[in-house]
């Protein structure tokens, strides 16, 4: 397959310093097709600080790599609940849902709220029953087994 070939309809993540964001840009625009939507999930701040912080990331990346790197990041900060640290009701059964279901565990503050963005989307009808979707796991599984 040739580069830039590959495409998904989106890819899920939970985005909060900017950086995965970032490198997942980074990666999008040199390698999968440009249809391909990258969707971030806060699990803390406002969609504008992280957009902001993915934009100054890449245009150093930018700079290091010698690559015009062309990214309107989109964050999602409605799956937030009441911010980092503290779980949510959604991200509670999106843990869940994907521990049943697919064997993967989530740790409940972080990676869980992605899911939950990504599980209210598809339940919404907002990607089809055909897409493409991928879901990066950003880790985080030993917030499961605090004290």
């Amino acid at each position: 397959m040739a580069a830039r070939e590959l495409r998904f309809d989106a890819i899920f993540f939970s985005s909060s310093s900017g950086g995965t964001h970032a490198g997942l840009a980074a990666g999008k625009e040199l390698f999968l097709h440009p249809d391909t939507r990258l969707i971030g999930i806060s699990p803390d701040d406002a969609s504008a600080s992280i957009e902001a912080a993915v934009r100054d990331i890449l245009s150093g990346l930018s700079a290091r790599l010698g690559a015009e790197l062309d990214c309107d990041p989109a964050v999602l900060d409605e799956y937030a609940g009441e911010g980092y640290g503290v779980e949510s009701a959604a991200g509670r059964e999106a843990l869940e849902l994907a521990a049943r279901t697919e064997g993967v565990l989530l740790d409940p503050v972080y990676t869980a709220k992605a899911m939950a963005g990504m599980i209210d989307r598809i339940r919404r009808g907002l990607l089809p029953s055909s897409s493409k979707v991928l879901f990066w796991h950003t880790g985080g599984q030993m917030a499961l087994f605090r004290a």
